[in-house]
């Protein structure tokens, strides 16, 4: 990467804080843009109903055994803080 030390060394620490300013700034313009573009294709994707469903059902066939019961661990533990005294139906 950079060397902190030529850039202090040849002009000050107002430079090197606007080098640093600089470098901030593009990654996050980088990872802004990601974002944004990763947004609109997920709005996309589910602004059809059935298509958003198959989607996720692919995307959990495709889970393996021990995903699967930490996902159903992770959902009841959801439930459990939402609603502790249990279900609303009692068999």
């Amino acid at each position: 990467m950079y060397s902190h030390y030529a850039i202090i060394g040849s002009g000050g620490a107002s430079r090197y804080l606007q080098f640093l300013h600089d470098v901030i700034l593009k990654e996050m313009k980088e990872r802004d843009a990601f974002d944004q573009k990763a947004l609109s294709e997920a709005l996309q994707r589910q602004s059809d109903p059935e298509e958003h469903d198959r989607s996720l059902i692919v995307e959990r066939l495709a889970w393996t055994p021990e995903e699967r019961l930490d996902a159903n661990a992770a959902f009841l533990r959801f439930y459990l803080s939402v609603r502790p005294e249990g279900p609303l139906i009692e068999e």
